[in-house]
């Protein structure tokens, strides 16, 4: 278990790891945490100067900085912006360089999780945890631009950005949803250029129903659709629009204002079949359609200007698909961090497994090793790459 987080400095032109421990949460690293508890109060110049000619780090040049931020993990990477004043500043111009590269880190929840949880690296095996703040009490239901959602027991929701440590909460949701398990709800989060704020949109794949609320509201708005012979089973924003995708594979377009509209579209080639197990993602702005019960259910959509349709994909090509019931992501190049390409990746259970679509060969690989193997379970994926990305929604 690793319990220091590390930033690699560059020396003499070769990467050492200078090992750091901080005891500010992962999700809440301040930029006078490291540099007070590394340097110390006075600060590493100001004590070195007095014996030996070293200047500060914090002198170091720009595009150094740059260059060492691109070459860090993402654990790495938030104590690096952690440091100083020019270093943060040099770790927010290269985040989405550096998150891009990163791969999937898959979130591991104790059953007796009460300050955090654990993150775990499919590229070497590394496991670190993350200290979250007001966790005990609360289920995790998922990611969504970055920003982990979770509920109490009275299914008010609190959200955390673990790259930017941004915090957002919404009220209380209806008792009607008391008593259903996580993978029942299909929440999205946008940031709406008209309002200027983050709206918060939550389905539920067995309820004819769907909430919204802007951050600052005090109450949901409910669009009931109840003579629909379908259900939601999840949401994405596309272009600046919410798309749902419905329990029978079809897409539409949901509007919240003037008032609340849900618009099927006409896509050919929709797939005649029935699962609640659909999900919709989104890579290199083109919208995918899977099933995380189905390696081999993959489409594409294919737009002209005239008409859309759905593609079966055969081939990943240099992508690889990562399946969970909370989220799914397509991730590009996986070879840069050792994955593997034109595969998928899933979880059950407790263990983690790759399907080659290639020669339709499966693998399985520990996701920790030791004592707490039976105290953690794989509960999603953490996408880096998608943390740098808005949601931005042009209409509501």
């Amino acid at each position: 278990m690793n319990t220091f987080y590390g930033v690699h400095l560059m020396e003499n032109w070769k990467l050492e790891t200078i090992h750091m421990c901080i005891s500010a949460p992962l999700c809440a690293l301040a930029p006078t945490s490291c540099h007070q508890y590394f340097f110390g109060s006075g600060g590493m110049a100001q004590r070195a100067n007095k014996g030996t000619s070293f200047r500060s780090w914090a002198g170091l040049p720009y595009d150094l900085l740059n260059m060492i931020s691109k070459r860090l993990s993402l654990v790495d990477y938030l104590a690096f912006g952690g440091v100083c004043s020019s270093w943060r500043s040099s770790s927010v111009a290269q985040r989405a360089v550096v998150l891009a590269s990163q791969p999937p880190l898959l979130v591991l929840v104790s059953v007796y999780a009460k300050r955090g949880c654990f993150l775990f690296d499919i590229s070497d095996g590394g496991t670190y945890k993350a200290m979250l703040p007001n966790v005990h009490g609360r289920s995790f239901w998922g990611f969504s631009c970055g920003y982990l959602i979770m509920r109490d027991k009275k299914f008010k929701i609190w959200l955390v950005n673990l790259i930017t440590r941004k915090e957002l909460d919404f009220p209380t949701l209806p008792e009607l949803y008391t008593g259903y398990i996580t993978p029942d709800f299909r929440p999205v989060l946008a940031y709406s250029t008209a309002l200027s704020e983050f709206v918060l949109v939550v389905a539920h794949r067995f309820f004819p129903l769907l909430h919204f609320c802007r951050f600052g509201d005090e109450n949901w708005t409910v669009y009931r659709f109840v003579d629909e012979p379908w259900m939601i089973v999840d949401l994405a924003v596309f272009y600046g629009k919410i798309y749902f995708l419905t329990n029978r594979g079809r897409i539409g377009i949901f509007k919240m204002s003037p008032h609340p509209t849900l618009t099927l579209l006409t896509v050919k080639g929709s797939p005649n079949y029935l699962s609640c197990s659909l999900q919709l993602v989104i890579s290199d702005g083109q919208l995918f359609m899977v099933d995380v019960c189905n390696v081999s259910m993959v489409y594409k959509l294919d737009q002209s200007e005239t008409e859309m349709e759905w593609m079966k994909m055969e081939s990943l090509g240099d992508k690889a698909l990562f399946l969970n019931y909370t989220q799914s992501a397509i991730v590009n190049n996986p070879s840069m961090w050792g994955g593997q390409s034109n595969s998928i990746y899933y979880t059950v259970f407790n263990q983690c497994y790759t399907y080659s679509i290639d020669d339709g060969d499966r693998q399985s690989f520990p996701f920790i090793q030791g004592n707490r193997v039976g105290y953690l379970r794989p509960f999603f994926w953490f996408f880096p790459h998608l943390s740098h990305d808005e949601n931005l929604l042009d209409d509501m």
